[in-house]
């Protein structure tokens, strides 16, 4: 397929839920082997673009002209459950339909016949369309590049390790166009970073809605984005987006005032007295109908959002935190020992790190909820603290969201001014008609947005929040951010968003391998990106035991003649690790596609040979270390 050829084109599609509108007329062409990110306002159409490019929903009008040789796979944003599985099984369940055809080909073959030899042959060119003789080895072949145990049960798998399932399953039909809907949520910053690159490499076309800022800037060729009903694209990442689209907003509002002067003065002429209506032309007339309609045709740019946090009167000492040979933890479970470090009033701390590694067991001993199994923890004077945490377990979902958010106050104060709740909510980007509902008809993001608005009405001086970025859309991180910024107050955020973190935070907590909190870096999540000279990742096993070995044996006197063993070990394993890269390279390439399933099969076993062969490097190497 040529890769400027046009893969999906839409031409005037208009498409509407109820008196909704989400298209208009709108036009758009996807290009074979871009990288494209879709983005707009929750709720302006991103998903139903996905639907109406999947076929699943038909277009009100207009057209939708779709390649009929294209192979479309699907990754949504929630995760599956976690049942008792395997990983193999997992993804073999989504095959049902091919197996049914291979299982038709094997009894064909068994009852053999003249009869049915142009059945056989029907279905001997279906499974090589579809490449299904291959199928067991390509399930293999996927989990482990993206390093999962097949045998693994999904029940046991982290919410980085259901999203890299979820993307190995969405990969292993060949797709000519993979659709991604919020790929990166789930995941830590480390997976994040795997993602991005492995993005990258795909030879398929990507389309992605995504609100993540920094993954747009390092995956997309072109953002596309979805206003009013109308489809807009521009070349280029999130932040030369973003430029455009301030321009365009600038133009627009140029030329809104432009024509509203034209009106204004239509307007007034049509109202003069008697005498000047005698000498009024018909053209004028008309001008002023059409300006009218002009006028009620336009569908205004939506008010963006302002979020306001209500700031305590109350000042606290200088000294917000003091943790002194601190461990934490829950019954036996130890999950950070000894930790000593010190938050001071105005302190902005970004806390990141693998998910599961204890951030939200930081936070929970933060503000109270867990008591320290060794050491002290101190809080400052006249603390005020207002805290956000994803968890609804003690929500009461029969509520109207407004009585949620507002403990059944029609009037709320927001820094000593009074405000209708309704008023507060909007600039949540919520409608009076959201507010009067019960929080159990709302999704889960207008859920965490209640959350949030519930927890910025407290009267704080100390903000603790636990991923206060989830399912909010571009334009309302940036008013958080804004928000945030203009907070008088000491601020404490778990955040996989790294373009958040540079913005909002002037010092890290981060957690490392094991478990270690460091806590003295001041600066912002790229700043301490920049000064880690290798950031610690789990999808770089092999290079970080290798170099914490080193270092931890560079005191250690040993023999010469150990040494040299030593030394041709890692030669052996240097090498070894070369051939498996060299491998795995190949078997993700077009030439590794088109073997024979027994060449296949080869070269899979002697790629898992090669792996186990490297293990055992590993532990010999070891035993001379230790």
């Amino acid at each position: 397929m040529d890769n400027s050829q046009n893969i999906a084109f839409f031409d005037e599609v208009s498409f509407s839920y109820g008196n909704k509108i989400i298209l208009k007329d709108a036009s758009f062409a996807l290009k074979n082997g871009e990288k494209a990110c879709l983005v707009g306002r929750n709720g302006s159409g991103k998903s139903t673009l996905f639907k109406l490019i999947n076929s699943l929903i038909s277009p009100d009008s207009g057209s939708i002209i779709i390649s009929p040789s294209l192979k479309i796979s699907l990754l949504n944003q929630d995760l599956p459950a976690k049942y008792q599985k395997s990983a193999y099984d997992y993804i073999n369940d989504l095959f049902a339909e091919e197996r049914l055809i291979l299982s038709a080909y094997e009894e064909l073959i068994i009852n053999q016949s003249n009869n049915n030899e142009s059945k056989i042959s029907e279905i001997e060119n279906q499974i090589k369309k579809n490449n299904l003789w291959q199928l067991d080895s390509q399930i293999k072949t996927h989990l482990e590049q993206f390093d999962l145990d097949p045998d693994q049960y999904v029940s046991t798998f982290s919410g980085g390790m259901l999203r890299k399932l979820t993307l190995a399953a969405s990969l292993i039909k060949n797709p000519d166009l993979l659709l991604l809907d919020e790929p990166t949520n789930h995941l830590d910053i480390d997976s994040i970073r795997w993602l991005e690159k492995r993005i990258r490499d795909l030879n398929c076309t990507v389309l992605c809605i995504s609100h993540d800022r920094l993954f747009i800037n390092k995956i997309a060729d072109r953002v596309i984005d979805i206003d009013r009903g109308q489809i807009l694209s521009w070349p280029g990442g999130y932040d030369n987006y973003q430029e455009n689209k301030n321009l365009a907003n600038n133009l627009e509002d140029r030329h809104e005032r432009k024509f509203q002067k034209e009106l204004d003065k239509e307007e007034e002429w049509i109202r003069k007295g008697v005498k000047a209506r005698e000498k009024r032309n018909e053209g004028r007339v008309r001008n002023l109908i059409e300006l009218r309609e002009v006028k009620n045709s336009k569908v205004k740019r939506l008010q963006k959002p302002k979020i306001n946090i209500n700031f305590s009167q109350s000042i606290p000492g200088k000294k917000i935190f003091r943790a002194k040979n601190l461990t934490l933890g829950f019954g036996s479970t130890e999950v950070f020992q000894h930790l000593d470090f010190e938050i001071k009033r105005g302190d902005r701390i970004g806390i990141i790190g693998p998910n599961g590694s204890g951030k939200s067991t930081l936070l929970s001993a933060l503000r109270g909820d867990i008591t320290p199994i060794t050491g002290t923890l101190k809080n400052g004077t006249n603390l005020e603290f207002s805290t956000f945490f994803q968890d609804k377990y003690n929500i009461n979902f029969d509520l109207v969201m407004k009585d949620y958010v507002s403990d059944k106050k029609d009037y709320v104060d927001m820094n000593g001014n009074s405000r209708h709740i309704i008023g507060y909510l909007k600039g949540f980007l919520f409608n009076p008609d959201e507010c009067l509902s019960p929080l159990k008809t709302l999704s889960g993001g207008q859920v965490n947005r209640s959350i949030l608005a519930k927890t910025f009405l407290k009267p704080s001086n100390l903000l603790i929040l636990d991923e206060p970025t989830n399912d909010l859309d571009i334009e309302s991180l940036e008013a958080l951010e804004d928000a945030l910024l203009s907070y008088k107050g000491t601020l404490i955020v778990v955040s996989h968003d790294r373009y958040f973190l540079d913005k909002v935070v002037n010092r890290i907590f981060a957690v490392t391998n094991g478990n270690a909190l460091t806590t003295n870096f001041y600066g912002n999540y790229s700043e301490w990106l920049e000064k880690e000279k290798q950031v610690a990742s789990p999808y770089d096993k092999q290079s970080n035991k290798k170099d914490c070995k080193n270092k931890n044996n560079k005191d250690k006197k040993i023999s010469y003649i150990t040494q040299r063993n030593i030394d041709k070990y890692i030669k052996d394993i240097e090498l070894l690790e070369i051939e498996l890269a060299e491998d795995l390279n190949y078997l993700s390439c077009d030439e590794f596609k088109k073997l024979s399933y027994d060449q296949m099969s080869v070269f899979t076993q002697n790629y898992n040979e090669k792996k186990v062969r490297l293990d055992t490097l590993y532990n010999e190497w070891e035993k001379l270390n230790s």
